[in-house]
């Protein structure tokens, strides 16, 4: 009878003490006795409650262990519930009870537990911790979650550490995942094993010892329904939901201001002008000045056409072909350009003819640098579009192609760079909707943030604070370099849509690769988008190599292609630090974090749009409508009274590059539809050139 009641408390005792144990019976090797170890039991309640369980054996005469929860937790953050530091319940030493020892560090006011063991003959000492603590699980939308920071990071010892963990969860709970990371946090990690028994308890094992400065983290998934919510969960979505839509509230509102006041604000003119107007400097503004001025300094596809059209119009440039593959377009010099003479140096004309040989080069070369040294009939902007399709001396024919298509890309960009050094100054930041727009996006942010204060306590003042200032820093840094990147995305706008794309693709590789093919390995698989990430890792070096190689081979320039990408990897780097610096403040609220950089940014990305014209540019913008106003009415009768000029060939040749410029090339060419039919203008250099602006614009 007797053996059979000590079998059945046998069978009652022994599920306990293989859940409290089972960490250590299935080992395949046993903690070496001159090595520190730790085994901790976590078991989770019902409620929510954990009990930690905490065995250090092989350690010296005392110990030290954090109760904070910032030095004991590492990732499992109860979202908007401030999380308790854990209650020391009791402490034993080789099996006695001992008093406990609490201080507060004054560093950074965490609060420590010291163990001295009374029993001084033995080298070694074996202690046991049991500890109570509330509001360290994470409740997301589908899962709840347990992480948990085995010794932490800020041990300084240094001598090596064995660490095994189990967790145990209430009935009805099933593990859905099991993770557990040991070394650094982002190299340099060790194996861990890690199973699931019978019972349900998650096991974790660091096969080799934990070093310093190192951690042991391990988490587990399970289903909800299991552990009583603490409410965090709708808590979270209510708030993520809020910023979502103050800052959706805040983008309708900064885009309701700029399409009010700031949408490009051109002025009403009922008088037209027939002749092109004057810049600031009394000189006639040129078809690209006019629609890099009245496009808010921006020279447009359109913009560029203009150009080229007037250096048709002044038989500098000629245009053949049909653009097809057996005929494509090609620019050369007009033929009638090399006949002009040059100006020898004591001011008397060259008046030769006929010279022969070198005499003959170098006489053209003379002619082509006193044209464009003079600039005679064309502005700073048409010369250095001049200099950059036509570099030889003299110049030879260029075929516009996929050859020759990043010449006439970078040529675009040096007439916009020359017309922004000219004309930049004619458009102006509205200070006054700008800061409007600052006010209404930081207001909003620190309301939301003091919210979030209020509640859920102050400790990330300092990094909200530091975000503030690095967002406003990257607007000043931004504004500043806005020529540089327009001046990019010119460039490659010409060179087409879909080479810009590759481009981007080609830039964004390179963090891509650092982070998730460098920095991170298996064990960081709950990474953001780790998973994916990994399974196209092969072919991401691959891919940017081929990339690589494509746009040398469109470019033909290293420093297109290596250092123009690493100045805007570098521009980039201020957003990830002001992001990370926002989740590091406020980690609890993921995806909300990026509604509030968000918030931040608007005014940033508005201040390029929220433009208006110098007062000096005025009256210029009111000469260019009309300009355009005479430009586009098909009525003559409704010019008569302000005397136009006559309708003549000139007239047309003169300004079809403006009417090109101001989207009317159509609306001037109806006008004289019936007076040009004669001179079969479709075959044309200055038809050419429109047809090619049209193919420009994908139409």
């Amino acid at each position: 009878m007797c053996r059979v009641i000590l079998l059945l408390l046998w069978a009652v005792m022994l599920p306990p003490a293989v859940v409290a144990l089972g960490a250590e019976t299935p080992l395949s090797s046993a903690p070496s006795p001159d090595m520190p170890s730790c085994f901790a039991l976590i078991q989770v309640a019902p409620d929510g409650e954990l009990t930690i369980i905490e065995r250090l054996k092989g350690f010296g005469p005392s110990v030290e262990r954090p109760l904070s929860s910032g030095a004991k937790i590492y990732g499992s953050l109860a979202p908007f519930v401030q999380e308790s530091d854990m209650e020391l319940v009791s402490v034993t030493a080789d099996g006695k009870p001992v008093t406990p020892s609490m201080y507060v560090k004054e560093k950074d006011n965490s609060r420590h537990v010291r163990l001295i063991a009374q029993d001084k003959s033995l080298s070694v000492h074996e202690y046991t911790l049991k500890y109570k603590a509330r509001d360290r699980i994470l409740f997301l939308s589908n899962v709840d979650r347990l992480d948990w920071d085995i010794w932490g990071t800020s041990r300084h010892n240094s001598s090596p550490l064995r660490l095994s963990c189990a967790i145990a969860l209430p009935k009805g709970a099933i593990v859905s995942k099991q993770w557990s990371r040991l070394g650094h946090t982002t190299m340099g990690h060790r194996p861990v094993t890690q199973w699931i028994n019978k019972d349900g308890v998650a096991f974790f094992r660091g096969e080799e010892p934990m070093m310093d400065t190192e951690h042991f983290v391990v988490s587990v998934e399970w289903n909800k329904g299991v552990v009583t919510s603490d409410g965090s969960e709708e808590t979270l979505s209510t708030v993520k939901s809020t910023l979502w839509g103050v800052f959706a509230l805040l983008l309708l509102l900064c885009g309701g201001i700029w399409f009010k006041f700031g949408k490009n604000p051109r002025p009403k003119v009922s008088i037209p002008l027939f002749y092109p107007p004057l810049g600031p400097d009394g000189k006639t503004l040129s078809p690209a000045a006019v629609a890099y001025i009245r496009e808010a300094a921006m020279l447009t596809s359109r913009g560029f056409s203009a150009l080229l059209l007037n250096l048709a119009t002044q038989k500098m440039v000629d245009m053949t072909g049909t653009g097809s593959r057996t005929d494509p377009y090609v620019l050369r010099t007009s033929s009638e350009i090399m006949k002009r003479t040059s100006i020898d140096s004591y001011g008397t004309e060259n008046r030769n003819t006929g010279p022969k040989g070198d005499e003959s080069s170098q006489h053209k070369r003379r002619i082509w640098e006193d044209l464009l040294k003079r600039g005679r009939g064309f502005d700073m902007a048409e010369r250095r579009c001049l200099r950059k399709l036509f570099p030889t001396r003299p110049p030879q024919p260029l075929e516009v192609g996929r050859k020759n298509a990043w010449k006439v890309a970078e040529a675009r960009s040096t007439s916009y760079e020359a017309l922004a050094s000219q004309y930049r100054d004619m458009w102006q930041i509205n200070g006054n909707l700008v800061s409007l727009m600052f006010i209404l996006c930081y207001g909003g942010a620190l309301l939301a943030q003091g919210a979030l204060w209020l509640n859920f306590g102050a400790e990330d003042i300092p990094a909200v604070l530091a975000a503030f200032s690095l967002t406003l820093g990257l607007t000043f840094l931004t504004h500043r370099s806005t020529q540089y990147a327009v001046s990019i995305l010119v460039r490659w706008q010409e060179m087409g849509y879909l080479n810009l794309l590759l481009l981007g693709v080609y830039i964004l590789l390179v963090p891509v690769m650092l982070v998730y093919d460098v920095i991170l390995d298996e064990s960081m698989s709950d990474f953001a988008l780790y998973p994916f990430m990994h399974s196209w890792s092969a072919l991401r070096p691959l891919l940017w190599l081929g990339l690589m190689g494509y746009l040398l081979w469109l470019t033909r320039s290293i420093t297109e292609v290596f250092l123009v990408p690493l100045k805007i990897l570098g521009f980039l780097l201020l957003f990830f630090v002001v992001g990370g610096t926002l989740f590091w403040a406020n980690s609890f609220m993921g995806s909300g974090n990026l509604a509030f950089m968000g918030i931040l940014l608007l005014p940033m990305v508005f201040m390029p749009l929220m433009k208006r014209p110098a007062p000096k540019a005025a009256q210029i913008l009111a000469e260019i409508e009309g300009l355009a106003l005479y430009l586009g009415t098909a009525e003559a009768s409704r010019l008569n009274t302000f005397n136009p000029p006559d309708r003549t060939p000139e007239e047309f040749h003169r300004f079809m590059p403006y009417a090109v410029a101001l989207g009317l090339e159509k609306a001037w060419g109806a006008q004289f539809a019936t007076s040009l039919a004669d001179l079969q203008f479709r075959g044309s250099s200055l038809q050419r050139l429109a047809e090619y602006e049209h193919r420009m614009q994908g139409r």
